[in-house]
């Protein structure tokens, strides 16, 4: 098969909505993952329905935000281990433009239980342009349910959840 035609395929870019500023914008995604939604019902009350509908998993995959100006921010992401029942089942590193977050993220340890939600926040001093959130899987597969990007004064100034289009991603044919 050509190899420009499964580059190409691999590159395809499924979008969930994003918001930032007063303007629409996208968190794209690349890489091999599939989307699932999460049962409600094993989620422990109070739980937000609305981040927590669904998440994205893989072995190594990337969403995008395209032209966010440059600026202290925070980012802020939602996991829900919904396969462990034990340490580090599901394990893998998160960076943000090639900068490490998180070198060996294990939500189950984290969480303390199978379908707790996590809330992972790391400050990161973005140079402004594209920010590039990997995910990459040492064990298990990666995951997560909801992105935030928030301003220095606490504000969300971009987000991506199921409820904004993972619903929409279907898993890449390599």
């Amino acid at each position: 098969m050509n190899r420009l035609f499964i580059f190409i395929t691999t590159l395809i870019l499924l979008s969930f909505g994003c918001l930032l500023a007063d303007t629409t914008e996208k968190i794209e995604r690349e890489g091999k993952a599939t989307f699932a939604p999460i049962e409600q019902a094993k989620l422990p009350p109070g739980t937000d329905p609305n981040l927590f509908a669904g998440q994205i998993s893989g072995d190594t995959f990337t969403l995008f935000l395209y032209d966010l100006p440059k600026q202290q921010v925070t980012i802020e992401m939602g996991f829900v281990d919904t396969q462990s029942t034990e340490a580090d089942q599901r394990t893998f590193q998160l960076a943000a433009n090639g900068f490490p977050l998180e070198a060996n993220l294990d939500v189950w340890s984290k969480a303390g239980e199978t379908n707790k939600p996590w809330i992972f926040k790391a400050p990161y001093n973005h140079p402004g342009g594209a920010l590039t959130l990997l995910f990459n899987t040492l064990t298990g597969n990666a995951f997560v349910s909801y992105v935030q990007i928030l301003d220095s004064t606490g504000k969300v100034i971009a987000s991506g959840d199921s409820t904004r289009g993972f619903d929409s991603l279907h898993p890449l044919q390599l």
